[in-house]
This record gives structure tokens, C-alpha cells and sequence, in this order.
């Protein structure tokens, strides 16, 4: 789920959300769209969560990541003290993983909000890779930076099932580096297209809950990686 060049290699990504969702939460709007019938609580990739595609959704969780200066942005936050930094979507908490080592986070989030993640993922722009002058040569950036070679994620204990069901792939989509981004491209707006899975978790219930997943991505020479994985946990509490 973070660019391919930002990644150390040999690492071991699990990600883990413990979560308590206040009473407030029947109050919330939440819009009647299928969850996949596969994995019962998660949005299938046919659905429309709140009106947007999984692709417009993949879209918007790039422009949140890359919207925050790498000094306070939440990829680099090792205790979960930026985890609020841009979190503006009225129905939808984004979550992300490290650039490398293990990482364990604490954050509260509203009750009734859906969480949006990508467990793995890449993006190419324009911004970041000058060379490629095409719509097909990012594409084939984003995709060759995002071959995975293993994957899990599981919800209460529960393994998310089918995960190659849930890889999504962008139109070029606009968005703006600030200064002193996550990948050190310049300052601007730019277009780029993404590859990548994404796990869109309908709004928890009350109590306790714990997301996980990891993932191993093997280098490519074309892109310039090594082997990485991610270890992150998330303590949620949801209020």
C-alpha cells in the first residue's frame, strides 16, 4: 500500500485494529449497499460505498496519503499521534501502513465510520517518473511496483477470502504534492494511475475488534526493488 521505492527490503507486514464504537453510531447515516457475500461486513468491488466506485474510492485514499508533508504524515508515525492528519471524509477513516520496521499505533476514530485500506499497493505519476510521457507506461509502472507474492488480511479472526477479487486499478486521477512529500516528487499537481488491493470495511459494531494482514512483495528489477513486507498494528478506539 506505499510506493515501491520508499521500502526496505525483508520485512514482515501484519496490521492489527483493535476497536470500540460509542452508541453514537446508530445515529450515523449509513448508506444500504451489499456487502460482498463472500466476506460478510466488507463492501464488495461491484458496490458503491457512499456513492463512489472502488476505483474513485483507491483514488481518494492516494490523494489522503500523499496530502500530508512526510514530517507529520501518517506512513511515517510510529505511535499513531498523526493518525487524524487529513482526515476529512465525512463517512470514511483511512488507515495506512510504514515504510519499514515494526510499528504499533494507537488512534481514536469516530463511531459509524466505514475504514478504508490498501494492504498493498503502488501508484506511478507523472511527478514522481518524468521518463513516462503515457497513461499505459504509468499503468504498467504502478503494476510491474505491485506483484505480490503473498497476502492475508482477516477481521476478527475471520480471513478475508478472495483478496485477488478486491485488487483495483484507476483511471489516471489527478492529485497535489505538498512540499516535502512521503516520496519526494516535487511540489504540485500531477496525474498518476494506481494498482493495488483494497480492503473497504463497512462500519464496525459496538465493541472490540481486530483487523490483520500481511504481505510479501517480491523485487522487480525493472522497478528497481528488493523483497519487502510491513509489520504495523493499529489499536483503534472507535468513539
Amino acid at each position: 500500500m506505499i510506493k515501491r521505492e520508499k521500502i526496505q527490503q525483508g520485512i514482515l507486514y501484519t496490521f492489527t485494529l483493535l476497536g470500540i464504537i460509542s452508541p453514537i453510531a446508530m445515529f450515523s447515516i449509513i448508506p444500504i449497499v451489499r456487502a460482498d457475500n463472500i466476506n460478510p461486513g466488507v463492501y464488495s468491488p461491484d458496490a458503491k460505498p457512499y456513492g463512489f466506485t472502488f476505483p474513485d474510492w483507491s483514488e481518494k485514499w492516494w490523494r489522503w496519503l500523499v496530502s500530508s508533508p512526510e514530517s507529520v504524515n501518517p506512513t511515517k508515525d510510529d505511535t499513531g499521534k498523526n493518525c487524524g492528519m487529513n482526515q476529512n471524509d465525512p463517512n470514511v477513516w483511512y488507515l495506512t501502513g510504514a515504510g519499514s520496521g515494526t510499528i504499533t499505533r494507537t488512534c481514536p476514530i469516530p463511531a459509524g465510520k466505514a475504514i478504508l485500506f490498501q494492504p498493498a499497493g503502488n501508484e506511478c505519476s507523472y511527478a514522481e517518473n518524468p521518463s513516462l510521457k503515457t497513461e499505459p507506461e504509468l499503468r504498467a509502472c504502478a503494476i510491474a511496483g505491485d506483484q505480490v507474492s503473498s497476502i492475508h488480511v482477516s477481521v476478527d479472526g475471520r480471513t478475508i477470502q478472495d483478496l485477488q477479487h478486491y485488487i483495483v486499478q484507476t483511471p489516471l486521477f489527478n492529485m497535489t504534492f505538498p512540499q516535502n512529500n512521503l516520496f519526494g516528487a516535487p511540489a504540485g499537481n500531477t496525474q498518476g494511475v494506481s494498482h493495488a488491493y483494497l480492503t473497504f470495511l463497512q462500519p464496525l459494531p459496538l465493541g472490540d475488534h481486530e483487523i490483520h494482514f500481511d504481505q510479501v512483495t517480491l523485487g522487480n528489477p525493472e522497478t528497481g526493488t528488493g523483497n519487502y513486507a510491513y509489520d504495523v498494528t493499529y489499536h483503534l478506539k472507535v468513539k
